[in-house]
């Protein structure tokens, strides 16, 4: 019997600018391509257990992951998760405090299968991304940009 390898298809980027910046509280995790699958879905079990102690909670409740700091020659970069909040003030010492500027951004939307393939779905996005579908498109990455996502 054969099977055939069903390919993804990825959803084209939707262009959005903020009309703020958005600041986010959580965790994050420096990692790699070959390593991504794991770390990420490690970093989102430590985040469901301390997201509680974060305060000043966004209404609608938002959620945002970003990857940032990426290095072409090693491939490794920081991988962020966080909850959206309205201010830092009184945030836990211990969580990071990461905000995205208010800039244009592509925003692109995963939908994993089930909750082990996050970070498989994240790799080959990223990769779709910057190997496809920026290089085709009008737009080019913003100089000291971050690479963000889902906001």
């Amino acid at each position: 019997m054969f099977f055939k390898k069903k390919k993804t298809v990825m959803q084209e980027p939707e262009i959005v600018e903020f009309d703020e910046s958005i600041k986010a509280v959580g965790i994050s995790v420096d990692t790699d391509s070959k390593n991504a699958n794991k770390d990420i879905s490690k970093l989102g079990k430590e985040f469901a257990h301390i997201k509680a102690n974060i305060v000043h909670k966004d209404q609608p409740w938002r959620f945002i992951a970003a990857s940032k700091n990426f290095n072409r020659k090693t491939g490794t970069f920081t991988y962020f998760m966080g909850d959206v909040v309205t201010s830092f003030e009184g945030q836990p010492e211990d969580l990071e405090q990461y905000e995205v500027p208010k800039i244009m951004y592509a925003k692109l939307t995963i939908k994993p299968k089930n909750k082990l393939s996050w970070g498989l779905e994240i790799i080959k996005m990223k990769k779709y991304f910057y190997s496809e579908w920026l290089p085709k498109s009008k737009y080019k990455q913003a100089k000291n940009s971050r690479r963000n996502r889902n906001a």
